[in-house]
């Protein structure tokens, strides 16, 4: 899906204390194009066994773009063969944000 709002585009786990536990996301593509305010295509707020394989993620937007944000909380996220970046907007692109310094990316 094409992203033109400030938001998230993908939520896994709340950050109220409710846990996301054992999904995989296979071959997702998410774009963030056009939008005028902050967007995060994928933020793990508080999740564990999350594993996101294939695809891509990326930007061509007015605004700052983060394409993946790790929690704090979250433990066992592993990216797998993810393309990250393709057509990066003027707006500022951050590949990775992660909190929790167990991310896995292969």
């Amino acid at each position: 899906p094409s992203q033109t709002v400030p938001g998230t585009l993908l939520r896994l786990g709340t950050r109220g204390g409710g846990r996301a536990l054992g999904m995989v996301f296979d071959s997702c593509v998410m774009t963030a194009s056009g939008s005028p305010a902050p967007v995060v295509l994928v933020d793990v707020a508080n999740a564990e066994n999350i594993s996101i394989r294939g695809g891509l993620l990326d930007s061509n937007s007015a605004a700052e773009v983060v394409a993946v944000r790790v929690g704090k909380d979250s433990r066992r996220i592993v990216l797998d063969n993810v393309r990250i970046g393709g057509n990066v907007g003027a707006g500022g692109f951050r590949a990775i944000d992660d909190e929790s310094g167990r991310l896995v990316v292969r």
